[in-house]
């Protein structure tokens, strides 16, 4: 069997927002889509975790509870991103042209190779979704503008060679951009 993690950070959080430890492990299990015996979450207060804006419960089972910003706040980073990136993986790999090569290679690229390096990728830099995407879509965007012509792979875009193209466009987000001209003679 497997030995349970939980982040120390995490759980001080949960206790200074008076979250007993019970509730804390099974809202970090539920989470992290771990197995959970129903008779343990009869033991635990549902209600309780739902008035005080943990959670909202949809259903009768764990898959029909969603997780409030209240507790999402608690997680460390790459809890929450490590967890999530599977969830929006596939949205971020359609901003991508399918078909289109740049170098004799698809821009686009596979999911699984994507996944691996996005979840590197957010541990090492911190971005958040929105961050990612929009840096991204400013890439891409202007690639287009020229063609697709010298765009990266979508893998080599994340990283490649210990560098990240799109660390520097998410660090860049919001950067008023100067064009000076290069032609200008003294």
């Amino acid at each position: 069997m497997e030995m349970l993690q939980i982040n120390y950070d995490y759980l001080k959080k949960c206790k200074e927002e008076e979250l007993d430890t019970n509730d804390s492990i099974a809202l970090y299990l539920l989470y992290n889509k771990e197995f959970i015996d129903s008779e343990y979450w009869l033991a635990t207060s549902w209600d309780k975790m739902q008035i005080n804006g943990y959670i909202k419960v949809t259903g009768d089972t764990s898959e029909d509870i969603e997780f409030r910003q209240k507790f999402l706040d608690l997680l460390p980073i790459e809890v929450k991103q490590d967890s999530t990136i599977e969830s929006w993986i596939d949205s971020w790999r359609n901003l991508w042209p399918t078909g289109v090569k740049s170098g004799g290679y698809y821009i686009k690229g596979n999911k699984e190779d994507l996944l691996t390096k996005m979840h590197k990728f957010l541990k090492k830099y911190k971005y958040s979704k929105e961050q990612v995407f929009e840096g991204t879509t400013k890439y891409l965007n202007e690639r287009k503008v020229q063609g697709w012509t010298y765009t990266m792979c979508s893998e080599y875009f994340i990283e490649k060679n210990n560098t990240s193209k799109l660390a520097s466009y998410c660090a860049n987000i919001g950067v008023k951009e100067e064009t000076k001209s290069i032609n200008k003679m003294i």
